[in-house]
This record gives structure tokens, sequence and C-alpha cells, in this order.
């Protein structure tokens, strides 16, 4: 959760609309270190333009180990808080749990 990606989904919802895409648009916090007060007030904020996924994925170096290690979170760290944070959004987006949508 950072100023950069606030402004990168503004400008991506703000495209879709203006192209009058018909697409879902699932956002979710990743990365999220409660310690940091920018990450703690952008989740806890309001008024986004479509609506936040409520799972966030925490802060972990082995999700930064995905990339160099090429391989999914559960392969090489199961049972890790990020690990059931992943198995939590993947439920929340397969129970449509969402009302998403860029042209809403």
């Amino acid at each position: 959760p950072t100023t950069l990606s606030v402004r990168t989904l503004e400008q991506l919802t703000r495209h879709l609309r203006k192209q009058e895409f018909s697409v879902s648009v699932l956002p979710f916090f990743s990365m999220v270190d409660r310690r940091k007060g920018l990450h703690r007030r952008l989740c806890a904020a309001d008024g986004w333009p479509v609506p936040m996924l409520e799972t966030a994925i925490p802060y972990s170096c082995a999700v930064e180990q995905m990339s160099v290690r090429r391989e999914p979170l559960p392969a090489y760290a199961p049972g890790q808080a990020a690990t059931r944070a992943y198995e939590r959004l993947w439920e929340e987006v397969a129970r449509g749990r969402h009302v998403a949508g860029a042209s809403s």
C-alpha cells in the first residue's frame, strides 16, 4: 500500500471506464507492514475507485522470495501467515465476495 499503488489503481479504473471495458477489478493490499503509518492509513481508508478485497497479504520475506525461487509460496513456506493470507484471498475471490467492476 503506497501512494504510487493508489495512483495506479485510480488511473487504471479511470482508463477502463473511459474505454467502456466491462471487466472486474479486484484490488487488494499486498506486503502490508502494519508498523508503518502509511500502510495502516491506506488499509483503513474508504473511497477507493472500486471496492477493495478484504484480505490483505502481510509483509513477508517469503513473499519476496517467490520471484527468486520461481515457486508458489505454499511450495516452500507452508503454514506461514502470508501463505494463509493468499489462501484466504483466493477463497474470497472464488466465493465472489467482491462487488468490483470497472463499469460500475
